[in-house]
């Protein structure tokens, strides 16, 4: 789609365009012309396609730089744990989640099977 663009038939169009200026061919300048500003446009769209390309590459590799820094503090966070600390405090949040549950459970005395 591009090679018009760069290649070597927009150089060729723009040595017509100076052939037909020079020669006073004013149709063949106006078709020229033409054919220019379609190949500039279609360079315009690449440039504008590249750069919301290169705005997504910026956008993934920030994503992907938070999500590492992120992985190695939850890295270091583990490895530098204190276990028998964490296993007693996992444990005191388990007995306090199950005494409250039976506190709730008594307050309100209900069941599942009583609303059946």
């Amino acid at each position: 789609m591009y090679s018009s663009v760069v290649g070597s038939s927009f150089f060729d169009d723009m040595s017509g365009l100076v052939s037909a200026l020079s020669s006073g061919d004013n149709a063949t300048a106006s078709s020229m012309l033409d054919t220019i500003d379609s190949a500039s446009s279609s360079l315009s769209s690449a440039i504008a396609s590249i750069g919301a390309r290169s705005n997504q590459l910026d956008t993934l590799s920030g994503a992907h730089n938070e999500t590492l820094l992120y992985s190695q503090e939850l890295s270091s966070s583990i490895s530098e744990a204190d276990y028998s600390e964490t296993t007693v405090r996992s444990e005191e949040i388990l007995t306090t989640l199950k005494v409250t549950q039976q506190v709730l459970s008594a307050i309100l005395g209900l069941s599942l099977f009583d609303e059946l």
